[in-house]
């Protein structure tokens, strides 16, 4: 079906989505220059997007706390309050703090990516980034269950296995919780893929899971985490959900 675009001011609902029952997902863009707003609104209204703007820092938070997007994509540097400060009010306000946010940088540096993560961001990218690998970037944000975004989770090293079909890998657990875990392993298999993993808690027997991958980190891209494979637990032995539960409760909270 043909998507409509979007186009409306700074800070306005979009009018338009995608046609028939599906609406379309909303996103909240957030820059200080009118023309990359414009181009912006260009980009996601080509792809079933509805896109609300806002040209600083406060006007981001009103319009996340009145509109709630289904993501928020960031520029880091804005007039007033620069994206983190905005990143990190948006996930201290629980009417907010389950909505991904994208940052959103003029340059690529490490220390802007980790700064990134530990606000909240689920990614931090360029603005030069190619059009086909920005979008793969938001669909990844966008279907990851708001249950998955929201679950306790803690950042924890454990050794994994995994075989997936006719191959066998290994990794090491860089985030952990009780519905999933993000593996940390050099060529991790397809999003789709299912997984045969073998972990263990420290003190705990190896447990063995069917998973599948929800989300890759490739080399190539700029992401808070290592290259790896975000991974969703379909099957634990009996008991293992809720001793991994327990485990992460024990721990420092991850945002």
């Amino acid at each position: 079906m043909e998507t409509a675009r979007t186009t409306r001011g700074s800070g306005g609902r979009a009018q338009s989505g995608q046609e028939g029952n599906v609406p379309a997902r909303r996103m909240l863009l957030v820059d200080d220059d009118p023309f990359f707003l414009k181009l912006g609104q260009s980009l996601l209204g080509s792809d079933a997007y509805e896109v609300l703007t806002a040209a600083n820092g406060a006007e981001a938070l009103r319009v996340a706390r009145t509109a709630l997007p289904d993501a928020v994509l960031l520029d880091v540097a804005l007039p007033d309050l620069d994206g983190f400060e905005v990143c990190r009010r948006l996930k201290e306000d629980p009417l907010t703090a389950a909505i991904p946010v994208i940052l959103l940088t003029g340059k690529s540096i490490p220390e802007l990516n980790k700064k990134g993560f530990e606000v909240g961001a689920v990614a931090t990218v360029r603005k030069e980034v190619t059009t086909p690998r920005f979008l793969n970037t938001l669909r990844v944000v966008l279907t990851t269950p708001l249950t998955e975004r929201t679950a306790p989770r803690v950042s924890v090293a454990l050794p994994v296995t995994y075989e997936c079909a006719d191959r066998v890998g290994t990794g090491e657990t860089v985030i952990l919780s009780h519905r999933g875990m993000f593996v940390s392993t050099p060529d991790p298999p397809e999003v789709g893929a299912h997984l045969l993993l073998h972990f263990a808690l420290p003190g705990s027997e190896v447990w063995e899971s069917n998973a599948r991958v929800v989300w890759t980190r490739r080399p190539e891209e700029e992401h808070p985490y290592p290259v790896g494979m975000g991974v969703k637990f379909l099957e634990l032995p009996p008991g293992a959900q809720t001793a991994i539960a327990a485990f992460v409760a024990s721990l420092p909270a991850t945002p």
